[in-house]
């Protein structure tokens, strides 16, 4: 028996099982902060810093190897019907029905129909590694011109994790991409692919000079006055949120400074253009959350501020000079727990004193703010499945967490809102509401993702914001629990019975297929360590027994009627991943961290013959680690993941962890997530990383990507395999839930992958003329490359060898050539791999 491997507390927990609903109570403290803090640490750590260029270094290198033979091709599973965390709109300035949404971390989406509909919505590719936007500005001349801010980032400070705060990030970013065919190709406009974590607010048109653009950022304001191939910062103060130039008198422009607990925080006015910028101290100067600004079309002279701490609104602001006056027009409290996150203000075209004012719910206003009348309440959320493009609720329902509101601008019936579980519209001002998510697939989700062994079509997840859904072969998921759904588990042998889970080890279990659930009171300590994302898992040998992990390991002997509880692993430290072997042998690994930062975090490993002592790995990075797999063949074989960066992130145990080599190879530096072993094939191995999903055939001596089709990047959770039909699933944080068939997988001509090949990309790039590409390969061989222009003639073809373990530099030189774009093809006997340059010569 296991129990017998275990020193058990003298206490015999008895589980009490209630029935669950909806929540609707509000929490007592950000959800969303505790999310995004559980997203920075596990990839901060342990010096606070999340490296962004990693990701666009890791695209650039990959992007070039279109030598795929027999690419994968992935389906979407959804869902469909329920939209994912969303940060902005945009609205075309002729079609009417054409709208643009930025998502937190499933990029940029367009809607010919104002998003109703079934199939409403549709990802633009961008050809970069973007994930969160969090601006969009359409041309209001030129339509076909966008430009996208990047980047989901609450607070300018990288803190250390544990040391200040944490939830200061959400998604990676890079910069500004502009559009000039209306979304079909992208390029850089403010580059920022080689820095650290940055975000982009907003980003605004001079509406009189539409070749100017002004940009509010986490590094302070920039502008362009060449329609975006060139910026200039005009004000180094950190963390701006919003900004807003007057309609008429383009001297005066507003900003607001100031995220979760930042250091700089205010309203600005610039009367003159943005040469000079002065703080209006008639407002409140020091607050620990963000400003929204409103203009007022009909009176260009009016500004609305919707200002808040970082844990309840301050109150809504208005001026009708300019900026030179203020009168605090409401104090109720609108953004309450979200003040640092999600709240604004907008105001009827045509007439100024009728607004809409957003943050938890959404409420109105007719005379100026004075009055306000709820119109929202995210509690009417509605369980079980809606059909794809139908309603998700009542009529007064929208989701909670409104992040920007807005008047189409071709008609003040029509309001829209991005939320955190995605667009909702009203056609009569805001008095009733309707979903406008039809195939908006935006979700994130949590590890781990659930997969029925008997029946393909079950499984289920957890969402952040969006509770935990069920999917039963269609596009429409069912939604049950609610608030942030986590981890899952399904019964191997009896699918009546569904587990799900809520933040910080809140476990509920479903005996009628998931259909209603019953919650599962795991501890009795209210003051013990939790992760946000705490584990539980069914051991495989007998999936009675239940395993979930808190500041100590607890186990269930009955499907989770009673539980008894181990001695503590780590000290303070919490339990963050658990794997059992695959046979009833006794053996546990599991990882751990501080949840405050203030420790080291670990992996430990419990076996038979030590029944009271957890022995710490060694051999391992001080990093986290975010998955431990088993060989499903071989328990003397143990693979351990990583978050962060700067180290390998994948390691291999053959002899039940008394020694560990790193199988990253050519993987790129990334946080890794997931990894899934092939049953049928144990050499083949699957992983998922911030940019996706890599493959290798031969145990990890060579990765491949294999999910450029899916997205260019996107951050890959969780994998789950369907043994009924063999399909792996992948849980993505952003773009939903994806499959793949794994039978004919086959990356390369054979099983032999050729040699490692590190190659680097040309540099300079742009270049003036000159470039050189570096690379260095474990065995000798040769390689081709190929200068080829934009009509695809080829200009030059050069062959060169290298010996096996050598560092070998190519130089080439296009002085000669004219200035534009080229590409560079470079190919071995197994791959072959492409990169843009552009030649710019200066006269």
């Amino acid at each position: 028996m296991h129990a017998k491997l275990f020193r058990w507390s003298p206490l015999l927990l008895l589980i009490v099982f209630t029935s669950y609903a909806c929540r609707t109570d509000p929490p007592k403290q950000s959800g969303a902060g505790k999310a995004m803090d559980y997203w920075s640490m596990l990839r901060s750590y342990p010096d606070g810093r999340i490296y962004s260029s990693h990701l666009s270094r890791a695209y650039e290198i990959w992007s070039g190897q279109i030598g795929l033979r027999n690419e994968p091709e992935w389906r979407s599973l959804g869902p469909k019907n329920v939209g994912g965390r969303t940060l902005c709109l945009a609205f075309h300035p002729t079609d009417k029905n054409i709208i643009y949404a930025g998502s937190a971390s499933g990029g940029l989406w367009v809607s010919h129909t104002t998003g109703k509909g079934a199939d409403a919505w549709q990802r633009l590719r961008t050809g970069f590694p973007v994930m969160a936007v969090s601006s969009i500005a359409v041309n209001p001349h030129r339509p076909d011109e966008i430009f996208i801010g990047t980047g989901e980032v609450y607070n300018y400070r990288a803190a250390r994790p544990g040391v200040d705060d944490r939830f200061n990030r959400g998604s990676y970013g890079m910069g500004i991409l502009r559009s000039s065919d209306g979304g079909r190709t992208w390029k850089p406009s403010l580059d920022w692919r080689n820095t650290e974590l940055r975000g982009v607010w907003k980003i605004i048109f001079n509406p009189l000079r539409s070749s100017t653009l002004l940009a509010a950022t986490t590094e302070g304001i920039f502008r362009s006055r060449d329609n975006g191939n060139s910026w200039q910062q005009i004000s180094s103060r950190r963390m701006a949120t919003d900004i807003e130039m007057h309609p008429v008198d383009t001297n005066v422009i507003y900003v607001s400074h100031g995220g979760y607990r930042s250091l700089e925080t205010g309203v600005y006015r610039s009367m003159d253009g943005g040469q000079h910028f002065e703080l209006l101290d008639q407002l409140p100067t020091s607050f620990t959350g963000k400003t929204a600004i409103s203009l007022v079309p009909s009176e260009p002279d009016w500004v609305y501020l919707s200002i808040a701490d970082d844990l309840k609104s301050i109150g809504l602001f208005r001026s009708i000079d300019r900026g030179q006056n203020w009168t605090l027009l409401n104090t109720n409290d609108v953004a309450q727990w979200q003040g640092w996150y999600a709240h604004d203000v907008a105001v009827d075209p045509k007439n100024p004193n009728r607004l809409i004012y957003v943050g938890i719910d959404a409420w109105r206003s007719n005379n100026g703010g004075h009055d306000l009348k709820q119109l929202s309440y995210w509690q009417h959320w509605q369980f079980g499945k809606t059909a794809v493009g139908s309603p998700e609720g009542p009529a007064q329902y929208v989701h909670a967490d409104i992040h920007a509101v807005y008047y189409h601008p071709a008609d003040a019936n029509q309001v829209f809102v991005a939320t955190d579980g995605g667009i909702f519209a009203s056609t009569d001002g805001g008095t009733s509401w309707q979903s406008r998510n039809g195939g908006y697939q935006t979700q994130q989700f949590y590890a781990d993702f659930a997969s029925a062994t008997r029946d393909s079509n079950l499984a289920v997840g957890g969402l952040q914001d969006n509770s935990t859904v069920i999917y039963d072969g269609e596009a429409a998921w069912s939604r049950r629990i609610g608030g942030d759904g986590m981890n899952a588990a399904i019964d191997p042998e009896n699918h009546q019975l569904i587990y799900g889970s809520l933040q910080n080890l809140q476990v509920l279990r479903s005996i009628d297929r998931g259909k209603t659930f019953r919650r599962m009171v795991i501890g009795s300590s209210a003051s013990e360590i939790r992760n946000f994302n705490s584990p539980f898992v069914l051991d495989p040998a007998d999936p009675t027994r239940i395993y979930a992990g808190a500041q100590h390991l607890y186990i269930s002997e009955d499907q989770g009627i009673t539980w008894n509880v181990s001695t503590d692993q780590d000290g303070e430290n919490s339990i963050l991943r658990i794997a059992v072997a695959p046979s009833d042998a006794g053996l546990i690994y599991l990882s751990t961290n501080s949840v405050d930062g203030s420790q080291s975090p670990g992996v430990f490993k419990l076996s038979e013959g030590r029944a009271s002592t957890w022995q710490r790995m060694q051999g391992l990075p001080e990093q986290i680690c975010t998955d431990l797999v088993f060989h499903p063949n071989n328990e003397e074989e143990v693979y351990v993941l990583f978050g962060g960066y700067n180290n390998p992130h994948v390691f291999h145990s053959r002899d039940n962890g008394q020694s560990w080599q790193s199988i990253d190879n050519n993987l790129p530096d990334l946080p890794t997530h997931t990894l899934f072993i092939d049953p049928e094939h144990p050499q083949h191995l699957y992983v998922g990383n911030d940019m996706g999903v890599f493959f290798s055939e031969n145990g990890g001596k060579y990765w491949q990507w294999i999910s450029r089709e899916l997205a260019e990047a996107v951050m890959v959770m969780d994998l789950s395999y369907s043994p009924s039909n063999r399909k792996l699933r992948v849980a993505t944080h952003g773009l939903g839930a994806y499959e793949l068939a794994l039978d004919g997988i086959k990356i390369t001509p054979s099983s032999d992958p050729g040699p490692i090949l590190t190659l680097s990309p040309p540099f300079p790039n742009p270049t003036s003329g000159s470039f050189s590409i570096k690379w260095q390969s474990d065995e000798k061989g040769e390689l081709t490359f190929q200068v080829i222009d934009v009509p695809g003639r080829i200009l030059e073809t050069h062959q060169i060898s290298f010996q096996a373990g050598e560092k070998t530099e190519a130089d080439f030189d296009l002085s000669a050539r004219a200035n534009g774009v080229y590409w560079i093809v470079v190919e071995d006997s197994a791959r072959i791999r492409r990169w843009t340059f552009r030649v710019l010569k200066t006269k």
